[in-house]
């Protein structure tokens, strides 16, 4: 009976010892639980930061493909009228090349003549 008194101390003593055990754990628990609800509630403020950021990266990326593309068709229009330009410089230069030596030929033509007379 004594022996059997003592195993029911020493299981209770055990028991207690384990529900304490279990009770610290369970704060344990509870307080990890409470860290990770305020880093899921900061993060979730996060995401809907890091949301409007990148609907307003988005847009501006949008806008700036927008100006993009009109610079690029502006630049074209611009080489186009340069090249333009420059074909219409060429004729020129080439036209007055060709009065020039008909000139010089006239000269040539009226120095010959003025010497036969």
């Amino acid at each position: 009976m004594e022996q059997q008194t003592q195993h029911i101390h020493e299981r209770r003593e055990q028991l207690t010892k384990d529900l304490a055990q279990a009770n610290q754990v369970w704060q344990e628990t509870i307080a990890h639980q409470t860290t990770d609800q305020g880093q899921i509630e900061l993060l979730s403020s996060e995401k809907v930061k890091l949301a409007t950021e990148i609907v307003r990266l988005q847009e501006s990326s949008t806008k700036a493909n927008q100006e993009l593309s009109a610079a690029e068709q502006q630049m074209q229009l611009w080489q186009e009228n340069w090249d333009n330009f420059n074909a219409d410089a060429a004729q020129i230069s080439k036209q007055l090349e060709v009065e020039q030596t008909r000139i010089q030929h006239l000269n040539q033509r009226i120095s010959s003549e003025n010497q036969n007379l």
